[in-house]
């Protein structure tokens, strides 16, 4: 088989996979915890031999020191109940250094208040406060200054005397060496074991908070939901290592840690059931499995019975073998639909069982701890979940944006389309319109001369009218044609050029007065063909019967901003519009109220007798 072969085969590239990701972890872990502590030479300042004994009291006992006494770091907590009130411990070992160096004792790791010796005299209590229950505060480094009136050449005795509420107190070990060394190691230290915890915290806090954002976008989805717990869980473990309070009792923490620990693996397990599409079952579950550990945890915890053993020796390993199976058998479930997104979880999930494992077997088998793989953890998960959810919706704007352009074109093509329909459709209305038009009009006028001409004689100036009223109607059709696109005062100026040659062979002037502000565009053709008819009619009857020596045509806004207009006037006899009579030129203003109506506009006739005829056409801007 070819390598190429073997690298396309899955369970080696998911076998390389976690392989990378386990050495990429862990050796950043590594040098984060150990660089520092290399570059400063620590190891070579670390104390090696003690002599650990409880005390009667809080007092030490300087006298000589017992061989059946003698060990090394770390001194371990042994057992641990509610209630229990551990005896003060001695630690005692000896140290080498002179009078002329700033010395320096500094303890990484020690549980609530302690004491510090040199030769016999008291030199710290750091707390400013020393008994037998004491407050919590063991995360916290202390760096603890000798003067150097107390250092002697050659040997110097430390002696530590520290307690513990509810254990054996806990130190991890005990550096001794030149003060300055020990300032830039208790700053890294610092970091290390306060600010990331704290940003963890936000991190998971704010993944949590868009999560319960997307929440109503997303329908209420149970992985939204999912990823907002586990984050929001991830921020409380997290903001539970750098938390101390004062007079809680270490066993009481103890137990609110864990029950938060079990609060972050139901979660997980909640967060894995929504990613993997399980059944919703799965979820109460897990609720009760860890509702019925956090019962076990009270029920042994609250008498007094021993929870430290229970919790590192029973409960966790119990519960990281639940969630871990589930995982891995949802993960395998989801593979075949999804290979890509379960390789890259089974990769994730690898470095949590690493990292669990760790930190459950460092109390069963007592190995030393060189980091809190637990304050790391998170950060790595919470930067997981963020990044899959980045190109999760990079992946979804892609689509998306793939979509649109294919729903664009389609638009597009729809809309040439329908464009060219509507074309055609107004081809033909326009077509049907011409004809009818003609037929009503021109075609009318023609067929009534005719049948005059063939019953007797018609006098020549009738015949002349008749003929003249169907050659103005023929050129108002084709300057309504002409129209398309113009302007109303360029199609009314149309009109007037039309007009004005009749009006001077009358002996009538013709005033045009245009008061809009701008163009008025995008009557149709039919409406500008009711506006002409309407004037024309109106000119026809100033024509016939005004006598009138001037005609005015004016366009004007209206009394809104939605409407126009337009003004005929003339300075004839004027007549008397409630007594019209039901002539021609009657007809003729039944007509032009018809068409402004058709025009979704308002007609006004307004006249007496000598003081002329003004009408009045009010229309929509289109």
């Amino acid at each position: 088989m070819t390598v190429a072969a073997v690298w396309q085969h899955r369970f080696v590239r998911l076998a390389l996979g976690i392989l990378g990701a386990q050495i990429l972890f862990w050796g950043t872990l590594f040098l984060i915890g150990e660089t520092e502590k290399e570059h400063l030479n620590m190891k070579s300042w670390e104390v090696g031999e003690i002599y650990v004994h409880p005390l009667p009291g809080l007092d030490p006992d300087f006298g000589a020191r017992d061989e059946a006494h003698r060990q090394t770091f770390p001194v371990e907590p042994g057992d641990c109940y509610r209630g229990y009130h551990s005896p003060a411990y001695q630690i005692s070992f000896d140290v080498k250094g002179d009078e002329y160096v700033n010395w320096a004792l500094y303890l990484p790791w020690v549980s609530d208040n302690f004491e510090t010796y040199v030769n016999g005299r008291l030199i710290a209590t750091p707390r400013g406060q020393f008994s037998l229950t004491p407050s919590r505060e063991e995360r916290r480094p202390f760096l603890i200054g000798i003067p150097r009136d107390l250092m002697e050449p050659g040997t110097n005795r430390v002696d530590l005397v520290v307690t513990r509420s509810g254990c054996v107190p806990y130190v991890q070990t005990v550096y001794f060496g030149p003060l300055e060394p020990f300032k830039a190691y208790e700053s890294h230290m610092v970091l290390l074991g306060h600010y990331v915890p704290i940003i963890t915290a936000v991190a998971g806090g704010l993944v949590a908070l868009v999560a319960l954002c997307l929440l109503p976008i997303s329908g209420y989805s149970p992985l939204f939901a999912s990823l907002a717990a586990f984050m929001a869980a991830l921020a409380l473990r997290a903001f539970a290592y750098v938390w101390a309070g004062n007079g809680i009792e270490f066993t009481t923490f103890f137990m609110v840690v864990y029950l938060i620990h079990y609060l972050c693996l139901a979660t997980a397990a909640y967060f894995i059931q929504a990613w993997t599409g399980q059944p919703r079952h799965h979820t109460r579950w897990f609720a009760a499995i860890f509702a019925v550990f956090a019962a076990v945890f009270a029920a042994v915890w609250w008498p007094g019975g021993e929870v430290y053993a229970l919790v590192t020796q029973v409960l966790n390993p119990v519960s990281l073998l639940l969630v871990s199976g589930y995982t891995i058998w949802s993960l395998w479930r989801m593979a075949p639909s999804r290979p890509g997104e379960a390789g890259r979880a089974i990769v994730l999930m690898s470095l949590f069982l690493s990292s669990e494992l760790y930190d459950a077997l460092i109390p069963i088998f007592g190995v030393r701890r060189f980091i809190d793989a637990a304050y790391y953890l998170p950060i790595v998960l919470i930067a997981a979940v963020a990044g899959h959810l980045a190109v999760r919706g990079y992946r979804l704007y892609r689509d998306l944006a793939v979509q649109v352009a294919e729903k664009e074109v389609e638009i597009r093509a729809s809309y040439a389309r329908l464009q060219e329909q509507e074309n055609l459709n107004a081809i033909h209305t326009e077509r049907q319109r011409l004809i009818r038009d003609m037929h009503d009009g021109i075609g009318g006028q023609l067929v009534s001369l005719m049948l005059q001409l063939k019953g007797k004689a018609v006098p020549q100036e009738r015949v002349h009218q008749q003929v003249q009223a169907a050659v103005d109607d023929l050129r108002l059709i084709i300057d309504s044609m002409d129209s398309v696109g113009d302007s109303l005062d360029i199609a009314l100026a149309i009109f007037r050029d039309r007009m004005q040659p009749r009006l001077k062979a009358a002996g009538i002037r013709f005033v045009f007065e245009n008061r809009l502000d701008g163009e008025v565009q995008g009557f149709r053709p039919q409406e500008i063909l009711h506006i002409y008819r309407i004037l024309q009619e109106g000119m026809t009857n100033i024509l016939k019967y005004a006598g009138a020596k001037t005609v005015r045509l004016e366009i004007e806004a209206g009394d809104d901003a939605e409407t126009i207009r337009l003004r005929l006037s003339d300075d004839g006899v004027g007549f008397d519009v409630e007594a019209r009579p039901e002539t021609e030129g009657g007809r003729g203003l039944n007509h032009m109220h018809k068409r402004a109506r058709t025009l979704g506009g308002e007609l006004t006739v307004t006249a007496a007798p000598g003081l002329g005829t003004v009408l009045t056409l009010t229309v929509k801007r289109p």
